[in-house]
């Protein structure tokens, strides 16, 4: 498959190497090949960390990390991640890696309340093709919440809602999980008229 659109001759900026829409912006003439599935970068709201799951050393760190951690990525590379979530929380997270199957299963792993400045996390956890991805992301949870995790409600939801058995049975298991987990009292699934209005 080619790397350009129909009609586009020119080389596209990111070439044959790995694509970043901070680096290579987008452009009319390029979105249609822009690799999405793969950004290159992440948003700003969080933090993204590679580790090996032997040691859990941090093999990658996106470029934001002194803006949660005050270390930047540069400092983290080669490091365990006890420097990053301390010895307990990294106590956890080999505890969670031991007990859960995550490879490509992305599972809240737990949250880091903020302490002297810094800001309050939640932190997943997955494996693809061998790396461990620690996701962190800016939460507005507080010791006084009642520790919900809404990342396993809503996973349970959407395997509650793939278990529908027909068209109707979806619909019906989709109102049902989206009113559980909003507390918002009405809620309904609309149909497409056969135009797409």
């Amino acid at each position: 498959m080619s790397n350009e659109p129909s009609g586009f001759s020119a080389p596209l900026p990111w070439g044959d190497g790995p694509y970043s829409i901070k680096r290579h912006g987008t452009t009319l003439t390029t979105c249609e090949s822009e690799p999405t599935r793969t950004p290159g970068c992440i948003q700003a709201h969080g933090v993204l960390l590679a580790l090996r799951p032997s040691d859990l050393t941090i093999l990658q760190a996106s470029e934001n990390t002194a803006r949660f951690f005050t270390d930047p990525p540069e400092a983290l590379l080669g490091q365990s991640i006890s420097r990053v979530i301390g010895q307990d929380k990294t106590v956890q997270l080999n505890e969670l890696l031991s007990s859960e199957p995550v490879e490509r299963s992305v599972k809240h792993a737990f949250s880091m309340l903020a302490i002297d400045g810094t800001t309050a996390l939640d932190v997943s956890l997955h494996t693809n093709g061998g790396v461990l991805i620690l996701e962190f992301e800016a939460t507005h949870r507080n010791a006084e919440q009642d520790g919900r995790d809404y990342f396993e409600i809503v996973k349970a939801a959407i395997c509650h809602i793939q278990a529908a058995n027909s068209l109707r049975n979806f619909c019906q298991r989709v109102t049902e999980e989206l009113a559980k987990i909003t507390g918002i009292d009405r809620t309904m699934v609309y149909r497409f008229h056969a135009d797409f209005h």
